[in-house]
């Protein structure tokens, strides 16, 4: 009888309304008829985005409160942990790796929070045997230029590192192709040369392990490649050696990465981070800014770190190894 009563006042309600809007003009009718359909527009749009969640995620549930860190395997086999409000309007999804991301119902839009930990990787000496493609290169110059000229190339290239802080090795050809030298200008091997900086096989100068490493350390939070270097050649040689699909292209190359820390932190927020390097005096740096939340290794290769005089300067690392690939099995969070 209640709901008989209800429903009678609903309907009287909806034919009194209509009586008033008999004595409207055309167009307020009209004006307030599309407002009716856009919030029709907008309630079926809510909608379908809240069934295409529930069909991908039916754990999602609205109404439904998972106890706080109940694990629960959405479908591709992900598994995470559920936190849903008892007004049904706001997911927190935090995965086994910590990656938390905040799925909001109401604005449709994901805010990636703070995981756990960031693991920041160096590339060169420490992921990549740099010291071999040097050598190789310098063999190729004197092979096509003789070793005089391969030498004024190396006086070009050491300045412009001195000069500008990284190592350029097209800038430095760029200059070198610039010199008072008729006879060199026209050379077919100069022109070749960026070829062969271009197509060689980084691959091949991996450390033993590196990439075994990297994947190792993504089961406990995010790699990112961290590097020094120019915004061509650099990313070249992170893509041609497979370390860029390694990390999924989380990759940050800057002139000086010990001055980019805030950067780095707003890019991939996290408590604890982790940096792998070759160069003790960067990790003294980074440390000095990070303090506890950064843990510094040392991985003891290439010729910087084989500089006992120098790294003895700064501050020692909190683990040292031997070569990159012992990072797998090792717990570098206790």
């Amino acid at each position: 009888l209640f709901a008989d009563s209800v429903d009678f006042l609903e309907d009287a309600s909806v034919n009194f309304l209509i009586g008033i809007a008999l004595t409207w003009s055309a167009r307020n009718r009209a004006s307030v008829g599309m407002a009716r359909v856009r919030l029709g527009m907008t309630t079926s749009l809510d909608l379908s985005i809240r069934n295409a969640l529930n069909r991908r995620y039916p754990e999602l549930v609205a109404g439904h409160v998972y106890s706080p860190g109940q694990p629960r395997t959405l479908n591709g086999g992900v598994t995470v942990a559920f936190w849903v409000s008892p007004h049904a309007d706001t997911v927190i999804a935090e995965s086994r790796v910590a990656h938390v991301a905040r799925f909001s119902r109401s604005t449709h839009r994901t805010t990636v929070m703070p995981s756990d930990v960031v693991f920041l990787l160096d590339v060169d000496n420490t992921l990549l045997d740099n010291d071999r493609v040097i050598l190789d290169l310098r063999a190729y110059l004197e092979n096509a230029f003789g070793a005089d000229r391969a030498s004024r190339y190396w006086s070009i290239f050491e300045a412009l590192r001195e000069e500008i802080g990284y190592a350029d090795y097209l800038g430095a050809l760029q200059l070198y192709r610039n010199l008072p030298d008729p006879g060199l200008a026209h050379q077919h091997q100069l022109l070749m040369m960026s070829s062969y900086l271009f197509d060689y096989p980084f691959a091949d100068r991996l450390y033993p392990g590196a990439l075994d490493a990297i994947r190792y350390l993504s089961q406990f939070g995010k790699t990112v490649i961290l590097s020094d270097g120019d915004v061509v050649f650099q990313p070249r040689k992170v893509q041609r050696s497979g370390i860029w699909d390694a990390v999924e292209g989380r990759v940050l190359i800057y002139i000086h990465k010990e001055e980019m820390l805030d950067s780095v932190q707003q890019l991939y927020p996290a408590q604890h981070y982790v940096m792998v390097d070759d160069k003790v005096r960067l990790l003294d740096a980074m440390k000095t800014v990070m303090g506890s939340r950064l843990t510094t290794v040392f991985p003891r290769q290439g010729h910087y770190a084989l500089d006992l005089a120098s790294n003895a300067r700064y501050m020692a690392p909190d683990v040292t190894i031997s070569r990159i690939g012992e990072l797998v099995g090792m717990d570098l969070l206790k």
